[in-house]
């Protein structure tokens, strides 16, 4: 968290000033510098939204669960010899082939008996694909279940974002490595271009270690 008895309550022309003292020595001219840091706490790019556009992987992981639930009751439900013979009964072509067939001067019941069998058999097969389909799709929604992508609300998000463009600011302007190590100019300059934008004073080394992590 930035210490308030040193910064005390910063102007906005302050916190650019504060933020690119930081990077002292800069590979540009001093105004190149400000303007940078002005324009990097102005980005778009920073307006909180409700969710990124992958969703956060608890909602990815609830809608995968949900998914599930229906496809088993697809393969429940097709798989009944109820909802097969309702399907026979509702068709058409079923219809005009028994119509057909009681037409014919000679017909028994074992006639009906065998296109009844028959049109079961058809429509249970016809119902083959759609049930793998349902299978596949079950069993990529169970991997989305134990890994789901997207983000995670506990992994800040916004911070990583904000440590981001703190990062490439820092490497553009700055002759300095950025380091992480404790109480890091690194690691102040991402706090304060976090309060800069957001208005809350936090300790961004969490997020720089953890970015710095993933790039070595």
């Amino acid at each position: 968290m930035v210490d308030k008895s040193i910064t005390g309550e910063l102007t906005p022309e302050d916190f650019v000033r504060a933020i690119a003292d930081l990077m002292r020595p800069w590979k540009v001219p001093e105004g190149a510098a400000l303007e940078a840091v002005r324009r990097q706490i102005e980005d778009p790019w920073y307006t909180p939204t409700d969710s990124p556009e992958m969703g956060f992987r608890s909602e990815n992981k609830q809608d995968a669960e949900d998914l599930v639930d229906a496809l088993n009751v697809v393969e429940r439900v097709t798989a009944k010899s109820t909802f097969i013979a309702s399907l026979v009964q509702s068709s058409q072509e079923f219809h005009f082939e028994q119509e057909s067939l009681t037409k014919k001067a000679e017909w028994e019941l074992e006639d009906l008996d065998r296109l009844w069998i028959k049109k079961n058999k058809e429509a249970a097969e016809e119902l083959v694909p759609l049930r793998q389909r349902a299978a596949k799709l079950k069993k990529q929604c169970q991997k989305i279940i134990a890994n789901p992508p997207g983000e995670d609300p506990r992994s800040g998000y916004r911070q990583r974002d904000v440590a981001c463009g703190a990062l490439l600011l820092w490497l553009e302007h700055s002759t300095k490595r950025p380091t992480v190590d404790s109480n890091s100019e690194f690691c102040r300059f991402a706090s304060l271009l976090w309060e800069a934008i957001t208005d809350d004073p936090r300790n961004m080394e969490y997020a720089c270690r953890k970015l710095l992590g993933w790039l070595r």
